[in-house]
């Protein structure tokens, strides 16, 4: 048992109402082996585990696969500043896997440090924002919802001035000018600035001018 485990535990039987009450669990991390070397009975509350189910697992089995990639790529980051006697701690949000197969959004604060035999532990809290990165989808939702109406609103307010501007137009053809100089069909001209699409039909005077025996 290392010396954080012992002083964990020790304060655990001191207090134990208040340790089994607690929302985030502290736990300590073998970073050779990336196993869990004790982990407080909060994980209960946290993910349905009971501490003994955790102690002497890997991470890899209690984090989903992109986490558990950005998790590894932290700890080896920090561990070679931690050689290099540089700050080491660190606050990272994981997505972390309940014993009944869903998952839970936890915010994970931890630093590095060192046993008195030289040994390389981590130490670390893990707290529940499982509410706080709800709001921050709702957030990003309702913003691509908000973009997509600026966007849609440009589009009509563009429409809108091409259909109700001065259009250059041949008396004879009826083609349209455009600022380039070049003319267009009436249809292609408004299909290729608006989202309208055309349908063909003969109106009575026409079908009067062009069939007159049908009418």
């Amino acid at each position: 048992m290392t010396n954080v485990e012992a002083k964990v535990r020790k304060y655990e039987e001191r207090y134990g109402l208040l340790a089994r009450q607690l929302v985030d669990a502290v736990w300590v991390l073998d970073p050779a082996s990336m196993k869990y070397l004790y982990i407080s009975s909060s994980v209960a509350a946290l993910r349905g585990f009971t501490p003994e189910e955790v102690k002497n697992s890997s991470i890899r089995d209690h984090l989903t696969p992109d986490s558990y990639t950005q998790a590894v790529e932290v700890i080896m980051e920090a561990l070679k500043k931690f050689e290099q006697n540089e700050a080491t701690s660190r606050i990272l949000e994981l997505e972390m896997l309940r014993k009944d197969g869903s998952t839970v959004w936890l915010e994970v604060t931890a630093r590095l440090y060192r046993e008195q035999d030289g040994t390389v532990r981590i130490m670390g809290i893990s707290k529940d924002i499982q509410e706080r990165k709800a709001f921050e989808r709702e957030k990003d939702r309702l913003v691509d919802e908000l973009r997509a109406a600026l966007v849609e609103a440009a589009r009509l307010l563009r429409e809108n001035r091409i259909l109700r501007g001065l259009l250059p137009i041949c008396a004879s053809c009826k083609r349209i000018r455009d600022e380039d100089g070049k003319w267009w069909p009436v249809e292609e001209y408004i299909a290729s600035r608006t989202e309208a699409e055309f349908t063909h039909s003969i109106c009575p005077e026409c079908r009067i001018k062009l069939y007159p025996q049908l009418s």
